[in-house]
Formats: C-alpha cells, structure tokens, sequence
C-alpha cells in the first residue's frame, strides 16, 4: 500500500506469488504501476489460484493496462473481489469489463469507482450483466455517468438475478434516469442496497423511487444524499415508507427538506422503531 514499488517491484512480487498457495489479499495501491507493469499482474492473475481479493487502485494502469488484468480474469477462478478504482481507465474499458464478465464465474466484486467509464463504457458493462450470475457488487461512483446511462442501469436491474448492492453515486443521472432506474427496482427482488447520492434527481426522480419502496420488498438500504430534494420529495419518501416494512436505512442528508420535510420522515420513525433515517436536524 503506497509503497512505490513500480513496475519492477510488481514484476518481483508476481514473480512469487505464482507459487503462493498461502496469501489471499493482496493490496497494492498507488505504488506507482503503469501499463507496462499491468502486464505482471495478468501474469499473477492467470498462475495464481489462490487469491481472492485484488486492490490495484490508484495506479496509472489505463485502459491498455486494465485490458491485460480483464483479459486474465477471463481465465481465472479464484479472484472474488478486485478493485480497480482511480486507474486513469476510460470507455474503452468498458468491452473489456464486459467480455470478462461473460465468461468469470468467480468475481463478486466489482469497483471501478473514481474513472472516466462514462456512458458508453457503462452500457457495454451493464448489458453483459443481464447475463452474468456471479457478480454481487458494481460501483460505478463518480464514473462520469448521464441520463444516456439509465435505459442501460434499468435493463440490467431488471434482468439480473445475483447482484444485491449498487452503487452510482457522484454522477449526473438526472431524474430521467433515476425515474428509469426506480421502475426496474419495482420488479427487482435481489437488490439489498443502491447508492444515488449526488446525481441530480431532484423531486421528480424521488418521487418514482418513493413509489417503488411501496412494492419493492428486498431493499434494506437506500441512499439519496444531495440530490436536490426539496420537502415535497421527502413527502414521497415518507409516502412511499408507510406502506414498506423492509428497508432499515435511508440517507437523504445534504438536501433541503427543511423542517416540514424532517417531520415527516420523523413520524415515520417512530412508528417504525428498526428504521434509521439520516437528514439534518432543523
């Protein structure tokens, strides 16, 4: 963990964990790894069969870089987990995200959070996704996503069976998107917990996602912090929270409610003791 160890340190350290039958996690965050060093990595990736949690995060690995780790991860079965996070990865990442997902069965983690993946890359990734059954956990935050990204979002929620947490925060959805998104939720019965904080759905987008807690009965966890949400759209929240008995947590910090809006959510809570709501105190 920022250690600097470049692409001759990576080079070392793949060298012997081809033979590692004993370390699980390996973490290697910002040590200064680019492309080139990427490529001792996928060489890791295929020779190990051990190893179930990989954090390569802040590294300059690109999209040249991130296609080797993909590529080997097509030939993996052990790796649970990988983060990839602040890799300076761009769309073009996104076809090769997608074709690993098409063929690893292992993978339950998936961060790609603090990259430009963008809407195209996004689309690639979240149509493979109606097809893969492994993967538990996609973060997509602060991956510069627009409301182009919502039809996609909503097709895979739709469609996949196994994922149980997402997570879109720092983006700008809209609340085109988020009306999208909240409609596949409705008939989604996997899904623990989705985070949309900071993606501008405004009382609109809330709106539809407040009508979803009224049917949806697998969420537990809900996050909609900064999002422009005016006391009107915590009415729906609040709405929407009478008539569910499953989610245990909402976040809708950092918006205007005001003090009418905070009532009401307070109502909600006390007549449901299990339920944490986060909001500002008026």
């Amino acid at each position: 963990l920022n250690n600097k160890i470049g692409n001759e340190g990576i080079a070392q350290l793949s060298a012997g964990m081809k033979s590692n039958t004993i370390l699980i996690d390996l973490n290697i965050t910002s040590n200064c790894i680019n492309s080139d060093g990427a490529a001792a990595i996928a060489d890791m990736i295929k020779a190990n069969h051990t190893l179930n949690k990989l954090n390569v995060t802040g590294n300059e690995l690109k999209d040249e870089g991130a296609k080797l780790i993909f590529l080997a991860l097509c030939e993996n079965a052990s790796l649970e987990m990988l983060e990839i996070g602040f890799c300076k990865l761009a769309d073009n990442s996104g076809k090769h995200v997608a074709k690993m997902l098409e063929s690893n069965k292992s993978l339950k983690e998936l961060h790609l959070s603090v990259n430009n993946i963008g809407d195209g890359g996004c689309i690639e990734i979240c149509t493979s996704l109606c097809k893969n059954d492994a993967l538990e956990d996609i973060d997509f935050a602060f991956t510069h996503l627009t409301s182009l990204s919502g039809d996609s979002i909503a097709a895979m929620l739709l469609a996949n069976k196994k994922l149980t947490h997402v997570d879109l925060n720092c983006n700008r959805l809209g609340k085109d998107a988020a009306i999208k998104i909240a409609k596949s939720l409705k008939a989604n019965s996997n899904l623990l917990t989705i985070f949309i904080d900071d993606n501008e759905i405004c009382d609109e987008g809330v709106k539809e996602i407040a009508c979803t807690l009224e049917t949806n009965k697998s969420l537990i966890e809900l996050w909609l912090k900064d999002n422009n949400i005016t006391h009107i759209g915590a009415r729906f929240v609040a709405e929407g929270l009478s008539k569910n008995t499953t989610i245990t947590s909402i976040n809708i910090r950092d918006n205007s409610i005001g003090k009418q809006g905070k009532e009401m959510l307070d109502k909600i809570c006390l007549a449901r003791p299990v339920l944490k709501i986060e909001c500002e105190a008026y």
